[in-house]
């Protein structure tokens, strides 16, 4: 009886307090004090929020889906101010991006209230929900059963803070708990464990305080990004997807020292049809940590890409942009010195890819495969489409990418590609929020 008592108990928080399904969801405000909503999220969990229904293409998925996400949520500035969700943007892949303008939400508001009801009918999900006002982010993150989800956002100048609710734990708290408390002290535990000792584990476990941030959780890596088979690890918490590499090519180039089993002399032409001239440095072992989004989502302000890594190829080598070091200067300078697979060391020794990473397009994959990821977490592919077409800028926006399904992702995504031209790789900077980079 006291087992089965214990097991009643602590049986629910088990069920509701834990999901192999996390969305994010967040509200933004730029510079100019325009928001903007983002939701992010498997398909598969929009799939069951629209209730597992068969569409004729994709198109009519995605106007549908906007369609449910703008009657879910509802955001009110102060207490009767509705807001409207307007210009809905979708982004289909493995995970699914949403964007709305919110009109009728002051760029003053101090006090916001959301209901986001998207995934109620779903019992095993979780929200993670944010706050950024430009520099400013919520360090709250409201991790949460979100059968019903309702959060109070107070914006103040000493910063941001989230109060929400979670009815579940709240029902239990006020109803069941008492009762299965009295009959466990009718039971009273003869080992080690106390009924004081259960009370407190309830309380630590059920209370939904948004002052606490949730613990870091590992999850399961998607597979697109086991393909970045240069990385001494790959992992993911949810949300951000942290690469380890060591940045050395797995191919041969004469940048390596002589003694190593990868060197190789190299006399001959290069990428733009300069003849190879050895730059002065050297291939050095490197210990990076790239994090990107494991959702990206189109940025509202445009960070503009650095000097240095900017992104990771699969082989494990950084990705740099368009110009050569310091300040911003014509990448021509240094195109002689790229090796036979269109690399080269920089004076700290880090191997890197300004242009179509040969080594991948020739040998690992082809011109039209995954080449990698930019710091944004958007994807990178070759200079081909799948179709064998080569890419040109004028196929590519002003970010050097565009949408459309490819192999990888089958439902389409934002990607950038390669080409002979410049930018090379990269435009006006990155068309998601970039994540870190730890060296």
């Amino acid at each position: 009886m006291r087992r089965l008592l214990i097991l009643l108990f602590f049986l629910p928080l088990g069920v509701f307090g834990h999901s192999p399904q996390i969305s994010t969801f967040a509200l933004v405000r730029d510079s100019k004090g325009q928001w903007t909503a983002h939701l992010s999220a498997s398909l598969e969990a929009f799939e069951s929020a629209l209730g597992n229904k068969k569409f004729s293409s994709a198109e009519a998925f995605q106007k549908e889906l906007i369609q449910q996400v703008k009657s879910a949520i509802k955001i009110k500035s102060g207490v009767l101010q509705l807001v409207t969700l307007n210009d809905g943007q979708c982004h289909l892949g493995h995970q699914t991006d949403l964007k709305f303008t919110l009109i009728g939400l002051p760029a003053d508001a101090a006090k916001i209230s959301v209901e986001n009801e998207l995934f109620k009918e779903l019992n095993s999900h979780l929200m993670v929900f944010k706050v950024i006002d430009g520099a400013t982010e919520s360090n709250q993150f409201v991790l949460q059963s979100s059968n019903h989800f309702s959060a109070q956002v107070h914006i103040q100048p000493t910063g941001i803070t989230v109060d929400s609710e979670q009815a579940f734990n709240y029902y239990y708290l006020l109803f069941i708990a008492p009762i299965l408390l009295l009959l466990l002290l009718k039971y009273p535990m003869k080992k080690s464990i106390s009924v004081v000792t259960l009370a407190t584990l309830f309380f630590a476990c059920s209370t939904d305080d948004s002052t606490v941030t949730p613990a870091a959780s590992s999850a399961e890596v998607p597979a697109v990004y086991k393909k970045i088979y240069g990385a001494s690890s790959v992992t993911s918490d949810g949300t951000t997807i942290s690469i380890k590499v060591n940045g050395l090519p797995d191919h041969k180039s004469p940048y390596y020292a002589t003694t190593n089993s990868l060197y190789q002399s190299y006399s001959g032409l290069t990428f733009g049809g300069y003849i190879f001239e050895k730059n002065p440095n050297s291939i050095i072992e490197q210990s990076a940590t790239f994090k990107i989004p494991a959702n990206p989502v189109m940025a509202t302000n445009h960070a503009a890409t650095p000097l240095g890594p900017i992104g990771i190829a699969l082989n494990g080598v950084p990705f740099f942009n368009q110009y050569a070091g310091p300040n911003n200067q014509e990448l021509k300078g240094e195109m002689a010195g790229f090796d036979q697979f269109y690399g080269h060391p920089q004076n700290s020794g880090v191997y890197h890819y300004h242009v179509e990473p040969l080594h991948l397009t020739t040998v690992k994959s082809t011109k039209s495969g995954l080449m990698g990821f930019l710091l944004d977490g958007f994807p990178v592919y070759g200079p081909q489409e799948e179709t064998g077409s080569a890419v040109t800028n004028a196929n590519l926006d002003v970010y050097h990418g565009h949408s459309h399904a490819t192999v990888d992702y089958p439902n389409g995504i934002y990607h950038y590609h390669f080409t002979s031209e410049a930018p090379y790789l990269n435009g006006n900077g990155f068309y998601g929020t970039p994540g870190t980079l730890t060296q």
